[in-house]
């Protein structure tokens, strides 16, 4: 199969961030990419203040208290044919 699995109907991949090998969720209709706080401070992402308001699932605004600097993401995806 490959190194995919569904969780929540998100689609789970392998990947890495900043070099840090990860689990990451795919949600192809978000408009931004979140992380756990614990994540980032756990392998040092630098963390700056945020403005940022984003629409969330039930269609509401939310306030993003912290942001990462612009970080590296590489997805592992093997084709199948």
């Amino acid at each position: 199969m490959g190194n995919y699995k569904t969780v929540d109907s998100l689609l789970t991949v392998s990947g890495t961030v900043n070099g840090v090998k990860l689990s990451l969720a795919l949600d192809k209709r978000a408009t931004a990419s979140v992380m756990a706080s614990r994540i980032a401070k756990k392998f040092c992402f630098k963390i700056e203040k945020s403005k940022v308001r984003v629409r969330v699932a039930n269609n509401k605004l939310a306030s993003v208290i912290r942001v990462t600097k612009p970080v590296l993401v590489d997805v592992q995806v093997q084709k199948r044919y």
